[in-house]
C-alpha cells in the first residue's frame, strides 16, 4: 500500500510588499518607507526628519532613558547543547561580547526606537586564529533602504536609488515595531507632532513675551511742538531700553502702556502638555520625569509598565542578535553546529535582601521549614568556610543533656521517630539512586531495539503501524526482576523503619507467606515494566505521527531520535524519566512496608495517633505543605486518602505519636477530614501565599497507592 500522504502547510509569504497596494514600487528597484509622516512631512529630508525630534531636548532625554535602560542590563549566554561543546561555545560567546564596544551598540541599536531600523556594521577581526568583533560601528539609517525581498541595501554616490548590496554577515538590522515591514515603526511617527506643536508653542510664547514682557513706553508732547522736539522726545524714548535715566523738554511727558489682557497665556501649560505626551509614548509613563517623589499609588504603578517595556526591549533585540551576530560568531569560529547558544539581557531589578532575610527567617525559625545546606551561600552569595578554615557569625549547636540516674521519662527527645525516619528516607533515597543506575541501561537497550526497528521499517508509515508488535519482543523479565528486588527492599526498610521489634513482630500481611509476598511483588514489577514499555512505545508512535504531519523524512526523523530519547529521559546520562518510575515506585512499596507495622496491635495500642510530615524544602507541593504536622488517630478516614505518598517522587510519611507526646507538645488531634476544603496554601520556594484551592492530593493518587500489599 501507498505510504499515506500527510497535508503540507504553505511555507512561503503571500501576503509581499509587491502586493501591497498601498505601496507603489513602480519602476525603481526599491521598497519605500510605508510610515505616513516621513510621506507627507518629510520632503527631501527622508529618515532625517526624524533627527528634529532627538533634538529636542525632552524627546531626546526619554529617548535616551529607554536605550540607555537595556545598555545598561547586565546580559548572559545559555548553551545551545545541553553536553559539554555546547558549554564551550557559550562561554567563548560570552567573553568574545566583552571583548569589544557591545555595550555602545546597544546604545546605539535602541535608536531604532524612534527610527524604526537601525543597523550596525561588524568589523571583523582575526585574533588568535578566529573571527570575532573587534567593533560595531552604528549607521545612520538615512544611509540604507530596502529590497520588495527585505535584503538591505546601502546607498551611496553611485546608487542613490536603489543602493548597493551589502557583503553577507557585516550588518546586523535591528527592527522595531513592524515585522511586515524591513522599515520598522519607530516612535517618530507618534513623537514628530508632540515635537512639532511644542516647537510652534514655544516661538509664540517668545512672541508673547517679547511683546507684553516689558511695558511699551508712550511719549506726549504739546500740540505746538515742531519736528526737532518730537525727534527729541523720541531720543529719549529709545534711551530708555539703555539708560537708567533720560532727559525731555518741558512739557512732554513720558508714559508706560502695560498689558491689559486678561488670563492666562497659556504657552507654558501647552508646552508642559506635550512633553507629557512624549514621555508616555517612550516610557509608558511620566512618573520618572515628572512624577512626585515618595508618592504611592500612581507613580509606582506607572514606573512597573516602564519595566515591562525594558523587558520587551530588551527581549527584541536580545532575538534580533540570536539570529543574526550570535550564529555568525559561532559559524566562523565552530564546524557542524546547529543548536546554537542564545544571548539573554537581565531586566529584572536587584532582589531586596533585607526583605528576603526577614522572609527566611520567618519560613527556617518559625514555620521550621527545611532547606538546603547550600541555599544561604547560593542565595545571598555569601561563601561557606572551608574545612579548618577561621569563620565569624554562626551559632553553635546546643549541647545534648546529659544522661544521669535522675533522668526522667519526660527528658527523652519528642520527634526520635521522626528523627529515625528522616534517616530511613535517606537510606531509601539512596537506595533508589543505586537501582536507577542499574536500571537506566536496561531502558536505553530498549530504546536502542526501538530505533532499530524504526530504522529497518522503510518508512515512517510502516514504523508507526508496526510499533505495537514490539510489545511483545521487548525483554521486560529482566527489568522486572530487578523492580522485584528494589520493591521488596523498600518493603522490607519501610517496616524497619517504625521499630516495630520493640513491641511484637508484625508479619508482611495478615496471614500471607513469604513465598506469596515474593509472588506479589514480582507480579507487580512484571506489570510496572509493561506499563514503562507500553508508554515507551506509545510515545514514539506520537512523534512519529508529527514527523508526518510536518513532512520530515524517515532520515531526519532517524537523526533526532536520539535526543528525543534524552528529552524524556530514557538515557543512561538522564534517565530522570527512569527515576520517576523506580523512586515513586520504592517510595510506594516503603511506606508499604511503614503502613503494616503502624497498623500492627502493639504499636497501635502504645502509639495510636499518626501525624503527616512534609519535607518542606523546595519541591514540597503547596498542598502536601499545608498537611504537615496535622494529627489524626490511626483509624481516621483522612488517611484513606492523604497516607503518603500522595504524588509522583512524593516523600511525605507519616510517624506514629504517643498520647504523652501530644500533650507535652501541646498538639491538636484533629476530626474534621480538610479533604476538599479551600485553603490558600504558602509556596514552599516563595513563602508567598499562593490563590485558593481545593486541599487534595495530587490527581491519580489516593486510596492508599500500596493498600493490595497491606
Amino acid at each position: 500500500m501507498a505510504e499515506e500522504q500527510v497535508k503540507k502547510p504553505e511555507t512561503q509569504e503571500v501576503a509581499t510588499a509587491k502586493k501591497d497596494i498601498d505601496l507603489f514600487g513602480g519602476w525603481f528597484g526599491h521598497l519605500e518607507n510605508p510610515d505616513p509622516v516621513l510621506r507627507t512631512q518629510a520632503g527631501g529630508k527622508g529618515i532625517r526628519l526624524y533627527d528634529e525630534v532627538d533634538r529636542d531636548s525632552h524627546a531626546s532625554s526619554v529617548l535616551q532613558t529607554r536605550a540607555l535602560a537595556v545598555a545598561g542590563c547586565e546580559y548572559e549566554v545559555r548553551p545551545g547543547a545541553d553536553d559539554q561543546r555546547g558549554q564551550d561555545i557559550a562561554d567563548f560567546i560570552l567573553d568574545a561580547l566583552g571583548g569589544f564596544n557591545f555595550t555602545q551598540a546597544v546604545q546605539e541599536w535602541m535608536q531604532a526606537v524612534l527610527y524604526g531600523f537601525r543597523t550596525g556594521e561588524v568589523m571583523w577581526s582575526n585574533k588568535s586564529g578566529g573571527w570575532l568583533p573587534k567593533k560595531i560601528i552604528g549607521k545612520h539609517p538615512r544611509r540604507f533602504s530596502f529590497t520588495f525581498e527585505r535584503d538591505l541595501r546601502l546607498l551611496t554616490p553611485e546608487n542613490m536609488m536603489d543602493g548597493e548590496p551589502v557583503p553577507d554577515r557585516k550588518f546586523v538590522t535591528f527592527t522595531y515595531g513592524d515585522s511586515d515591514s524591513p522599515y520598522g515603526k519607530g516612535l517618530g511617527q507618534k513623537l514628530w507632532w508632540s515635537v512639532w506643536f511644542k516647537k510652534h508653542g514655544i516661538k509664540f510664547w517668545l512672541t508673547f513675551l517679547e511683546k507684553f514682557g516689558a511695558p511699551t513706553p508712550v511719549g506726549k508732547y504739546p500740540a505746538n511742538a515742531d519736528d526737532k522736539a518730537r525727534q527729541k522726545l523720541l531720543d529719549a524714548i529709545d534711551s530708555i531700553q539703555n539708560e537708567t535715566g533720560v532727559i525731555i523738554p518741558e512739557g512732554m511727558t513720558i508714559d508706560f502702556l502695560e498689558a491689559t489682557r486678561g488670563g492666562n497665556a497659556g504657552y507654558k501649560e501647552l508646552c508642559e502638555y506635550f512633553d507629557r505626551q512624549i514621555s508616555k509614548a517612550v516610557l509608558g509613563q511620566t512618573a520618572s520625569t515628572e512624577g512626585t517623589p515618595g508618592k504611592l499609588g500612581n507613580e509606582d504603578s506607572q514606573e512597573q509598565i516602564r519595566q515591562d517595556i525594558l523587558k520587551a526591549d530588551a527581549d527584541l533585540l536580545a532575538e534580533c542578535l540570536n539570529e543574526t551576530l550570535i550564529p555568525w560568531m559561532v559559524d566562523f569560529n565552530y564546524f557542524g553546529v546547529t543548536d546554537y547558544p542564545q544571548m539573554w539581557f537581565r531586566t529584572e531589578p536587584e532582589q531586596d535582601l533585607k526583605a528576603l532575610a526577614e522572609r527566611d527567617e520567618i519560613i527556617l525559625k518559625k514555620i521550621g521549614y527545611k532547606a538546603k545546606s547550600t541555599y544561604i551561600e547560593d542565595t545571598y552569595n555569601i561563601p561557606a568556610p572551608e574545612d579548618g578554615e577561621d569563620y565569624v557569625g554562626g551559632v553553635d549547636a546546643p549541647k545534648a543533656p546529659q544522661a544521669g540516674p535522675e533522668s526522667k521519662e519526660d527528658d527523652e527527645p519528642e520527634f526520635a521517630e521522626e528523627t529515625e525516619t528522616d534517616e530511613f528516607q535517606r537510606e531509601l533515597d539512596r537506595m533508589a539512586d543505586q537501582r536507577v543506575r542499574e536500571a537506566a541501561p536496561l531502558f536505553e537497550a530498549w530504546t536502542n531495539q526501538v530505533m532499530g526497528f524504526v530504522r529497518g521499517a522503510g518508512s515512517l508509515q510502516a514504523a508507526k503501524d508496526g510499533l505495537d508488535s514490539l510489545k511483545d519482543s521487548l525483554g521486560v523479565d529482566s527489568m522486572a526482576a530487578r523492580l522485584a528486588d528494589a520493591l521488596m527492599e523498600a518493603d522490607s526498610l519501610g517496616a524497619d523503619s517504625i521499630g516495630g521489634a520493640d513491641f511484637s513482630e508484625a508479619l508482611w500481611g495478615p496471614g500471607t507467606p513469604f513465598k506469596e509476598a515474593m509472588d506479589y511483588f514480582r507480579d507487580k514489577a512484571f506489570r510496572i515494566a509493561g506499563v514503562a514499555s507500553a508508554d515507551l512505545l506509545d510515545m514514539v508512535k506520537a512523534e512519529i505521527l508529527k514527523a508526518m504531519e510536518s513532512g520530515s523524512t524517515l532520515e531526519q526523523f532517524m537523526a533526532v531520535m536520539p535526543a528525543l530519547f534524552e528529552s524524556r529521559g530514557y538515557t543512561a546520562l538522564k534517565p530522570w524519566r527512569v527515576n520517576t518510575i523506580w523512586r515513586t515506585n520504592m517510595q510506594v512499596s516503603y511506606q508499604g512496608g511503614r503502613y503494616r507495622q503502624l497498623t500492627s496491635p502493639a504499636i497501635r495500642a502504645a502509639r495510636p495517633y499518626w501525624r503527616y510530615m512534609a519535607v518542606l524544602d523546595a519541591s514540597s507541593r503547596p498542598e502536601h505543605a499545608a498537611m504537615h504536622g496535622k494529627i489524626f488517630r490511626w483509624d481516621h478516614p483522612v488517611w484513606q486518602t492523604w497516607y503518603p505518598p500522595n504524588g509522583f517522587n512524593c516523600r511525605c510519611t507519616v510517624v506514629s505519636v504517643s498520647k504523652r507526646e501530644i500533650e507535652r507538645n501541646g498538639w491538636t488531634v484533629e476530626t474534621e477530614d480538610p479533604t476538599n476544603t479551600l485553603i490558600e496554601p504558602v509556596d514552599p520556594a516563595t513563602g508567598h501565599t499562593m490563590p485558593a484551592r481545593y486541599l487534595i492530593p495530587d490527581p491519580g493518587w489516593g486510596n492508599l497507592p500500596f493498600k493490595e500489599a497491606a
